[in-house]
């Protein structure tokens, strides 16, 4: 099986036209509603994450997008209300934990800023209740994911985030697809593999 020449073959179909349009120009939650099934329990929490994330956080635009997930590890994040003028703590520096169980929603706004700047290097993480999944996904990629940390290990499974990235950032460069074209290979394509 050649699976980049299925891929090619793929991304010319309507379907995949439309996933990699959702991906492009669509909403976060719509993003959220169509790709993650397993924490559909928590779709409020996440909603709430990603408009906190994306909407009313106040983002420092003095740090590179690149080096943003580092900064909010060791900063925190403050979120601002104009209409009341309030400033409240999205999360707090080092909180691991936060961060954690709302990778999901946190990486689909890291997704959001990244492709408002068009810097391409945040990519959702939608398989964070499903790692097996991932690594059958990167097995048949011919991707080498790193060894998942353990639960104790809170800042580097934080932290795994970025090496999820790097990975699939490479792969992406190496078969020249775009984000919006990984993030259909990742979520639509490669799991009717497995």
């Amino acid at each position: 099986m050649d699976l980049m020449k299925d891929w090619n073959t793929y991304k010319e179909t309507e379907e995949a036209q439309r996933v990699i349009e959702l991906f492009e120009e669509g909403s976060l939650n719509d993003i959220l509603h169509t790709f993650v099934k397993e924490g559909a329990a928590e779709f409020p929490l996440f909603e709430h994450t990603i408009k906190n994330v994306f909407e009313y956080s106040l983002i420092p635009y003095d740090v590179p997008i690149k080096d943003l997930f580092l900064y909010l590890i060791d900063s925190g994040l403050k979120g601002y209300l104009v209409a009341s003028d309030f400033v409240f703590d999205i999360f707090l520096a080092e909180e691991y934990d936060f961060l954690i169980e709302r990778m999901i929603p946190t990486s689909i706004g890291l997704f959001g800023l990244d492709r408002e700047e068009d810097n391409n290097c945040y990519v959702p993480y939608l398989f964070y209740h499903n790692f097996s999944k991932l690594k059958k996904i990167a097995a048949l990629s011919q991707v080498e994911m790193p060894p998942l940390p353990t639960k104790e290990q809170e800042r580097e499974r934080v932290l795994y985030y970025l090496d999820f990235c790097n990975v699939w950032n490479t792969f992406r460069k190496n078969n020249n697809l775009s984000m919006a074209e990984l993030c259909t290979f990742l979520y639509n394509f490669a799991p009717q593999y497995i």
